[in-house]
């Protein structure tokens, strides 16, 4: 008995009791929000569910909502077992710039990517021209696209060429 006693008065075992308690409220949280994004989705069911860019957004919403809770909970955790978060923190911004830095090419292209998306600047069975070459879009991505040539031959695009693309959809029609 002496035994357990000293184990739940130990330091340790309250440490992680509050580790519990922190996830199980973070848990509650999340699923709290997480249930008001899907009822607001719900009631606009016909509109959004419709539309796949929509669709897109909402998972996007909810994975940058989960990804913000794990990595709050992690630092508060942490922060109980008595780890310096501001070392951690500064650790990681600089880890962030450096790795920013290293994609910065990537980046533009999802960003690029993203606004032709949103922007409806291309969409699937569009007929666009390339130089000399001439097709329909077969997919459309973040970061590069995929198009049928005339004589029916693949391509695939970076999204960084779309400058270069001639829209002729509606010289078709």
């Amino acid at each position: 008995m002496e035994d357990f006693m000293k184990i739940i008065n130990s330091p340790w075992f309250s440490k992680l009791v509050w580790s519990l308690i922190i996830i199980v409220l973070s848990m509650c949280i999340y699923s709290i929000i997480t249930r008001l994004i899907n009822r607001n989705v719900e009631k606009k069911n016909i509109k959004i569910l419709a539309d796949k860019k929509a669709k897109t957004y909402v998972v996007l919403i909810k994975s940058i909502i989960r990804y913000t809770f794990v990595a709050i909970t992690l630092l508060v955790i942490l922060q109980t077992w008595g780890v310096n978060i501001n070392s951690v923190l500064t650790g990681v911004g600089v880890l962030g710039v450096t790795f920013g830095l290293a994609i910065q090419d990537l980046l533009k292209d999802v960003i690029r990517g993203s606004s032709i998306l949103s922007d409806k600047y291309f969409s699937v069975g569009d007929i666009v021209k390339y130089g000399n070459v001439e097709g329909k879009v077969l997919e459309l991505g973040l970061k590069t696209y995929n198009r049928m040539t005339t004589n029916s031959t693949p391509i695939h695009l970076l999204v960084v060429v779309i400058i270069g693309l001639t829209h002729l959809t509606f010289l078709y029609l």
